[in-house]
């Protein structure tokens, strides 16, 4: 992936916070306590979500594309 993560959460995209925020209508303080992250991280990830929305989309639809490759690989079961 190309966009960013959470300092010392090598594993948690930016975008799976903001959008769990959205999904949830979650407010900042609220979403920072479920994910454990601070305050300002998430305000800042907020504005990183915003500013660079194409290349979440391009991600998202990179790991999709490499998802569906990889499930056409796999043997068929039986």
């Amino acid at each position: 992936l190309r966009q960013a993560f959470f300092i010392g959460r090598p594993k948690l995209p930016i975008s799976r916070v903001v959008e769990d925020m959205q999904a949830n209508n979650l407010s900042i303080e609220e979403v920072a306590h479920e994910w454990a992250l601070p305050v300002a991280a998430v305000e800042e990830a907020i504005d990183y979500y915003h500013r660079f929305g194409d290349m979440i989309e391009a991600d998202a639809a990179d790991e999709l594309a490499l998802s569906n490759e990889l499930a056409q690989r796999r043997p068929p079961t039986s």
